[in-house]
C-alpha cells in the first residue's frame, strides 16, 4: 500500500493581505510564497470585509479600498 502526502490548504489570513496591499515587504514576500507554492488558498467567509475594515481604518479612503477588490 503506498500513501500519496498532499499538501494541506493554506488559509488565507486578512492581516497578511492588509500588510502586503499596505507594502509590507515580509507580508508580500509570505503571499507571494503562498500563491506561487501551487497550493491550495482558502479565505474565510468574511475575509474580504475583515480586509475592508482595515484598510478603511488605516491609511485609505473607502474610495481606494473598493478600487482594491
Amino acid at each position: 500500500m503506498s500513501f500519496v502526502v498532499v499538501d494541506q490548504p493554506i488559509v488565507v489570513d486578512a492581516s497578511v493581505a492588509v500588510g502586503a496591499v499596505l507594502g509590507e515587504a515580509s507580508r508580500e514576500d509570505t503571499l507571494f510564497g503562498w500563491a506561487t507554492s501551487g497550493r491550495l488558498l482558502l479565505a474565510p467567509a468574511g475575509f474580504w470585509v475583515e480586509v475592508a475594515n482595515a484598510l478603511i481604518r488605516g491609511r485609505l479612503s473607502i474610495d481606494d479600498v473598493l478600487s482594491l477588490v
